[in-house]
């Protein structure tokens, strides 16, 4: 359900362009049929996040075009001209370059890129809010950037929660409990949620549910008994904060709202939103 402020509200696309987008229609009915209880601040929260949302698929597509390559930390590498490698294997932006420059070229020169699946979740969310900000908010807001693995900027608010059936734009993680000691890299895979039950995990393509359990599958030790599977665990960037530094609303997708249930109390359980 969706839930702005105490009440309970309807969410509709307000521009027929977008009514016409499978996809985001997909995620708001998705929001608003959720067990799960979607709380926002404001209106424009609603509309950041289902702007976001379209942006970090855009972004996963983008990525997946680039020829960026799946590597261990032990053996990923970066462009040297825009980053500098540290020791545990991340992407350190070198001094006196915009971090937005930085992260554009991975997206242009991905060949000269690899990493693992975490950090490019990472790298999309930055991309997703690069595009929504703009250059200058972006690199004032994440000076100094550093991508790797889930050790992401302090400005940068993610939020886990347990939910059963992701929206699109929701990272969700398949895990691989046998995985092969050879193949330790390939115990899971962080992957985000696409719509129309395709999921985008780097190093495996975007793939149904089905074809990522079955590669994953390949990677446990001999004799295995249990299959590789789709966890519950969800990660999604945090709109109410992350809105706040917004300063242009107009690239906003424009929604209308009707409320539909009011006094709705809720409560935060760590990173979960509940129904009290």
């Amino acid at each position: 359900m969706i839930v702005i402020g105490n009440n309970m509200v309807k969410a509709t696309l307000s521009k027929p362009e977008h009514n016409s987008n499978a996809i985001l229609r997909e995620i708001l009915n998705k929001l608003q049929s959720s067990n799960y209880s979607y709380i926002y601040d404001t209106k424009k929260d609603l509309s950041f996040d289902l702007t976001l949302r379209l942006l970090i698929i855009k972004a996963s597509e983008d990525l997946l075009k680039s020829n960026m390559q799946f590597q261990v930390f032990r053996k990923s590498y970066c462009n040297p001209m825009f980053w500098i490698r540290t020791p545990l294997g991340g992407f350190k932006i070198r001094p006196g370059i915009p971090p937005s420059l930085g992260l554009l070229d991975i997206f242009r020169n991905g060949q000269f890129y690899a990493t693992e699946c975490a950090t490019a979740i990472i790298i999309i969310f930055y991309k997703a809010l690069l595009d929504l900000y703009g250059p200058k908010t972006f690199d004032e807001l994440f000076n100094g950037l550093l991508l790797y693995t889930w050790n992401y900027d302090t400005d940068l608010v993610i939020r886990t929660a347990s939910i059963k059936n992701p929206v699109p734009g929701d990272v969700v993680y398949f895990k691989n409990p046998d995985v092969s000691p050879f193949t330790p890299e390939w115990q899971g895979e962080n992957t985000v949620s696409m719509g129309n039950n395709l999921f985008y995990g780097h190093g495996i393509g975007v793939r149904t549910p089905l074809e990522i359990v079955y590669y994953l599958n390949m990677h446990r030790y001999p004799f295995a008994m249990i299959s590789a599977y789709l966890t519950d665990y969800n990660t999604h960037v945090d709109p109410n904060e992350m809105s706040k530094y917004l300063t242009n609303d107009s690239k906003l997708i424009p929604i209308q709202v009707k409320e539909i249930g009011s006094n709705i109390i809720t409560a935060r359980i760590g990173d979960q939103s509940q129904i009290a």
